[in-house]
C-alpha cells in the first residue's frame, strides 16, 4: 500500500507501541511488500525502541502484499518463550494472494497449540472498494477453546478525518504522483540517514 493508506498504516504500528507500554509489554512490527522485502522492528519501552520507530515511519516500501515471509517470521517469533503468548495482527489494504499450503498449516498448528489469536485490518480506500477480505478472512479465523469460531476483522472507516488533511489529499491512484511522494520520501530518508553518521561521527569525536 502507498499514501493515505500507508500512513494510516503506520499510525496503527504507533498506537500498538502506545498501547504496549500502557500495558508495560513489547511489540514488533513487520512492515512488509513484496517477496522478501521484509523489515523487522523490535519495539519496547525504552528510547532506543522510539529511534527504531521513527525510522519506520520514514521508511518506504514498493507496494505489493505477500504475507508468506512476514508470516513465517511471526510464527518463528512464536517459538521464543518471550513472544509465546502473543497475537498477530494483519494491517493490510486487501490486494493480496493468501500464503503457501505450509505457511497455513503453520498458521493452524499455532492457533490450536499457542491459542494464538489473529486480528485484522482492512485500510482499503475511501472511493474505491478493491478490497476483497476473502483472505484475510481466512487468516483471521480463531477457533477457540469451547468450540466457537470468531472472526477478528475490521474495516478502517475513518476516511474523514484523513481526507482533512490537505498533505494527504492526491489521486489514489495517480501514478505520477506517487512517483513524486516516493522521491521525495527517498530523499528525506537519504538526508536522516546522513544527519545520523554525521551525529555518529562527532559523538565519536567527543568520545576520543
Amino acid at each position: 500500500m502507498r499514501g493515505a493508506r500507508e500512513t494510516v498504516a503506520k499510525a496503527l504500528a504507533l498506537e500498538c507501541m502506545r498501547a504496549a507500554k500502557e500495558q508495560e509489554r513489547d511489540c514488533y512490527v513487520f512492515a512488509f511488500a513484496g517477496p522478501l522485502e521484509v523489515r523487522e522492528v523490535e519495539l519496547g519501552m525504552d528510547m532506543p525502541s522510539v529511534l527504531r520507530l521513527l525510522d519506520f515511519l520514514e521508511a518506504l516500501f514498493n507496494g505489493g502484499s505477500d504475507f508468506n515471509e512476514p508470516l513465517k517470521r511471526c510464527l518463528d517469533r512464536l517459538t521464543e518463550a518471550k513472544w509465546a503468548n502473543s497475537d498477530i495482527l494483519l494491517v493490510s489494504d486487501g490486494e493480496l494472494r493468501q500464503p503457501g499450503p505450509d505457511i497455513m498449516r503453520k498458521l493452524s498448528g499455532a492457533k490450536e497449540k499457542l491459542s494464538l489469536r489473529v486480528h485484522g485490518l482492512i485500510v482499503g480506500s475511501p472511493e474505491k472498494k478493491r478490497a476483497d477480505p476473502a483472505v484475510l478472512r481466512a487468516l483471521c479465523t480463531n477457533y477457540l477453546p469451547n468450540g466457537k469460531v470468531e472472526l477478528c476483522l475490521s474495516e478502517f472507516e475513518g476516511w474523514a478525518s484523513v481526507q482533512a488533511d490537505t498533505a494527504l489529499a492526491f489521486d489514489w491512484d495517480d501514478v505520477e504522483g506517487n512517483s513524486k511522494r516516493r522521491l521525495a520520501g527517498l530523499a528525506h530518508e537519504k538526508q536522516r540517514t546522513e544527519e545520523t553518521k554525521r551525529k555518529r561521527k562527532e559523538s565519536r569525536g567527543s568520545g576520543g
